[in-house]
Parts: C-alpha cells; sequence; structure tokens
C-alpha cells in the first residue's frame, strides 16, 4: 500500500509541474505565429516566442511574451526587440536619443533594464493580449523596425 502511495504522490508532482509549465504557453500566440508561417523558438522556461525578422540585409530579433499582465480589464503582453546588452551603462547622449525618440511614437517605448549585472536598452510595445492576427504581425513589424532602425543609427552595428 505504502508502494501504491509513492507511486500516487509522484504521479500527482508530475502532473503538477507538466501542468504548471504548459500554463506558461499561450496558444493565442501560438496559433497567430503558425498561421503567419513565422518559425520561433520557444524557451522552456517562461514560454516566450523569439524568432527573427529580416529587414533589408539586416535582422532584427522580436520577442513575444507568453505571460500577460492585467490592469482591471485590460490583459497586456509586451512584444519587444533588444538593442543593446553591456555591463557598462549607455552613455547619456544615446539615452536622450532614445527618450527623443520615444516622444515620436504611437506604440511603444525605449527601455533601459537591468539585470544581472547587465545592461539592456529595448524597444517594447505594450499590447492588448487578444491581438488577432493583423494587429499582432503589424506590432511585431514596428517593433523590429524601430529596434533595427536605432540600433544602426547609435551602434552601426546588427547584433541582435
Amino acid at each position: 500500500m505504502k508502494k501504491i502511495f509513492c507511486l500516487f504522490c509522484a504521479f500527482l508532482s508530475f502532473y503538477q509541474i507538466s501542468f504548471a509549465q504548459k500554463s506558461k504557453f499561450d496558444p493565442r500566440i501560438e496559433n497567430i505565429l503558425a498561421e503567419l508561417k513565422f518559425k520561433y523558438e520557444q524557451n522552456p522556461v517562461n514560454g516566450d516566442y523569439t524568432f527573427e525578422l529580416k529587414i533589408n540585409n539586416r535582422k532584427q530579433n522580436v520577442f513575444v511574451q507568453s505571460t500577460t499582465s492585467s490592469y482591471q480589464n485590460l490583459e497586456m503582453r509586451e512584444v519587444y526587440s533588444v538593442i543593446y546588452r553591456n555591463e557598462k551603462s549607455p552613455n547619456l547622449e544615446t539615452l536622450q536619443s532614445l527618450m527623443i525618440d520615444t516622444s515620436h511614437k504611437h506604440l511603444g517605448a525605449w527601455e533601459l533594464a537591468f539585470e544581472n549585472d547587465i545592461y539592456f536598452i529595448v524597444f517594447n510595445a505594450k499590447v492588448n493580449a487578444n491581438m488577432n492576427v493583423k494587429e499582432l504581425q503589424d506590432t511585431i513589424r514596428l517593433v523590429a523596425l524601430s529596434a533595427d532602425e536605432m540600433e544602426n543609427k547609435l551602434f552601426a552595428q546588427d547584433g541582435f
């Protein structure tokens, strides 16, 4: 009887872990990306979707968060692209350029993040989590174009 109980507990633990991991993968995004025929990778830890867009002779990686955040009746998701990753903080001139550029954007904004002793510059669009195919496609394209343009302007590189 003790063996059966232990097996049941092991099964229950496995089921709970599997269920918790599956809940991180948002089928709404997966279905849209499949419809758009985007080749993507999915982070096994947080469920985020990552893919590369070709822009002229350049490329830009875009991330779509699988998890969402809520405020009252709003459910939001982040679509973002990184243009800078370094242990050194970006200089003041770079940060001013980003702030000015953000003031001209209708969707999305530049963000400076600091995680694990690394600075990141990210163009981030916080959007409705229930977007349709066309809306998500347009958002992904806008994020990729904005990030690629600024990465080229500020750093003259194609690293992200």
